[in-house]
């Protein structure tokens, strides 16, 4: 698989122009100044190689909130989050549209039993408004999944007003680049995107009274099992590859859930590869700051979750072939 993957790329290579390859000069440039970044700290698949320093006192507390995620990002985002939150022992529930319900399950547990193994706790996927209404009503952490989508701020008023008076923390899935573009859109020109919903989310967990933390992700790749020999997966069940139906992206998409799960980790905000970028990486599953595991952001956002404080952080990907434990990422975002 690696092999044919490597040939497309070098095949492709061989039949550039020189103008091309100019560009491609310019744009490694670019990205090397970016993998510089003096604030990175970067989890490999060794438990002790958080780079930057010995980790400082603990930035997580293990306390588990009763967890809703909803929102317009990525359904596999979504699914990803509430999976890896009911796996860490958080009570956690996807909120998905009428008829999807069974899919959901599927896509996150298998189409045998649509549950996760024994000894690890289940998800739960809700769609009516009176199941929504009551998840939110109990829920402490709200986690927006938005990525690039537009949140509309009358739907997110409407899910703060239906929480109770436990909510005590919102965790945003944004995208890289969203406070440097002036909202979204064509060069931040055309307004919407991450930048508003930023924007929006904050303006009203300030009127609420609620923290925010906000996990910033890349170029989205991977999102499966991880390594064969596994009883059970790192993140969708594989139904998740068999709904990829283009071979380079499938192949690349395994490729990245087994040897690039290690983490990148900036704090703040950290610009977006351009189109031409994405285009360029698109056929490879080697390690990127501004292209991120879709495993490794939904265990940031879990951790987001249980910090003492909340986070501002970007989340790139680095090699490795596990994504990083809670405690982990409690060193991470220690050292960030």
């Amino acid at each position: 698989m690696i092999s044919l993957v490597s040939f497309t790329m070098a095949f492709r290579r061989c039949r550039v122009s020189t103008l091309t390859l100019l560009l491609i000069e310019c744009l490694l440039i670019l990205v090397s100044s970016f993998q510089n970044h003096p604030n990175a700290f970067i989890r490999h698949s060794t438990p002790s190689s958080v780079v930057g320093g010995a980790a400082q006192k603990s930035h997580v507390l293990y306390t588990l909130p009763k967890l809703v995620v909803f929102g317009p990002g990525p359904s596999e985002m979504g699914l990803l989050v509430t999976k890896l939150a009911a796996r860490a022992g958080i009570d956690s529930t996807y909120v998905c549209q009428a008829g999807e319900e069974n899919g959901s399950m599927i896509m996150m547990y298998g189409a045998d039993d649509k549950k996760p193994p024994e000894g690890e706790n289940s998800a739960s996927v809700v769609a009516s408004g009176a199941d929504i209404g009551a998840a939110l009503s109990t829920t402490n952490c709200l986690a927006l999944n938005c990525y690039s989508e537009m949140l509309q701020e009358a739907r997110l008023n409407t899910a703060l007003g239906a929480c109770g008076g436990n909510l005590s923390r919102v965790v945003l899935l944004s995208q890289m680049g969203a406070t440097l573009s002036n909202g979204g859109g064509f060069m931040g020109l055309l307004g919407g995107g991450p930048g508003a919903t930023e924007k929006i989310v904050k303006k009203a967990c300030d009127a609420k009274g609620v923290e925010l933390s906000i996990v910033r992700a890349g170029a989205l790749k991977g999102g499966g099992p991880g390594k064969e020999e596994l009883d059970t997966e790192l993140g969708l069940s594989k139904i998740y590859y068999n709904s990829i139906f283009e071979l380079q992206q499938a192949m690349v998409t395994m490729a990245h859930d087994k040897f690039t799960l290690g983490a990148y980790v900036v704090a703040g905000d950290v610009p977006m590869a351009n189109g031409l970028q994405q285009t360029m990486n698109k056929g490879s599953f080697e390690p990127k700051p501004n292209e991120s595991n879709r495993i490794v952001v939904a265990g940031a956002m879990v951790a987001a979750m249980l910090a003492d404080k909340p986070i501002d952080i970007s989340v790139g990907c680095a090699k490795g072939e596990m994504p990083p434990s809670l405690q982990e990422w409690n060193d991470i975002l220690a050292a960030v």
